[in-house]
């Protein structure tokens, strides 16, 4: 039996939303939009969050290379939208401050 996946937090929170919307009695299809709602509000709102960090003049010039500064790693061989890689959270942590 497996124990653990990798995965990213998006469709962890989706299904959570999910999960809570259908015990508040909506209905699936009802309870999969809140889900996706959900994860979508909450990527949106840590994006705005981080982009406040910048004033508005210098945001468009740094904006990219601060996201490839912590981006996931992809491992060789892998390459694509979507591909899964490991998250530096140390390094994330110390670009926050």
């Amino acid at each position: 039996m497996v124990e653990r996946i990798e995965i990213n937090r998006a469709p962890v929170l989706t299904l959570w939303g999910v999960v809570v919307a259908q015990r508040m009695g909506y209905e699936r299809e009802a309870a999969l939009t809140l889900g996706r709602c959900l994860a979508g509000l909450n990527a949106q709102a840590k994006g705005r969050r981080l982009a406040g960090a910048f004033g508005i003049e210098e945001l468009p010039a740094v904006a990219f290379g601060l996201y490839e500064r912590f981006r996931p790693q992809i491992p060789p061989g892998r390459a694509g939208w979507g591909a899964k890689g490991l998250l530096d959270l140390k390094r994330l942590a110390e670009l926050a401050k």
